[in-house]
């Protein structure tokens, strides 16, 4: 009767486990090797599955030091760098905290009660993980009045979670889907960052920046998996995501006004 408070909630946990060791070596201040492991686990995720590795690996060359970089006086720096890892994506687990696991809810047939099946489960869920590739150079002109950094990357995101569409003899009724392990996601582009010291003195700097980026993204793969909507977007093979997908629209008819 809207005249007294209703009051509901429910409470869950998750745990999230990691491990890190990271190492980095520099020889004659010129050459640096630098690398990392990672092990997660994550409750989410089924036993079997539930641990993972990530790595990375990476190299730096400080040309200026070398010697025939020293003679010059134009470039203060020029430092060519290159480093490829993993990395798990621990947000993004669909289905609550038990996505692996078949929940069921109470029902009730011909005044009896029952138990009916709420969610399938996956118990072969596994993380997402994402793979860069980055090459840059970070340079230093004129004094260094002039400095910034360029990289390319290209990043894979494997394993992406795709919603598999049941059929209605699955019992869950029409619309209903199972996450998967099914996508795969990439991203490449360029990013430059640029930094000017108008004025450099003693008690007064004055520095102007920017920067640009390109990026491009597209689906490489939804695992054999049919192209879905999410609300206007289709997400389907060889689009970006975000794309559109909308009735054609041919524009208004001059002679009705339709």
């Amino acid at each position: 009767n809207q005249l007294f408070h209703t009051v509901g909630g429910s409470k869950g946990e998750s745990g999230l486990l990691s491990g890190l060791f990271m190492a980095r070596y520099t020889l004659d201040g010129k050459y640096t090797l630098s690398g990392s492991f990672r092990r997660d686990g994550s409750s989410k995720l089924p036993e079997d599955n539930r641990w993972r590795n990530f790595f990375s690996v990476g190299g730096t060359w400080d040309m200026t030091k070398e010697n025939f970089m020293t003679k010059q006086k134009f470039i203060n720096t020029l430092r060519l760098k290159a480093n490829y890892g993993s990395a798990g994506n621990a947000n993004n687990f669909p289905g609550g905290f038990y996505p692996y696991q078949a929940t069921y809810t109470g029902g009730a047939y011909q005044g009896l009660n029952t138990i009916i099946a709420s969610y399938l489960g996956n118990p072969s869920l596994v993380w997402e993980t994402t793979y860069t590739l980055n090459l840059g150079m970070d340079f230093e002109v004129l004094n260094r009045r002039i400095y910034g950094d360029f990289n390319w990357y290209d990043r894979r995101t494997k394993d992406l979670f795709v919603n598999k569409a049941l059929s209605a003899t699955a019992g869950f009724g029409n619309g209903a889907g199972l996450d998967i392990n099914a996508g795969e996601l990439q991203n490449t582009g360029v990013e430059l960052t640029i930094n000017g010291d108008i004025i450099r003195k003693k008690d007064l700097v004055w520095t102007v920046f920017g920067n640009v980026g390109y990026n491009k993204n597209k689906v490489v793969s939804l695992g054999g998996e049919a192209s879905f909507e999410v609300g206007t977007e289709l997400v389907t093979v060889g689009l970006p995501l975000g794309s559109h997908y909308e009735v054609k629209w041919a524009g208004v008819d001059a002679a009705t006004g339709q």
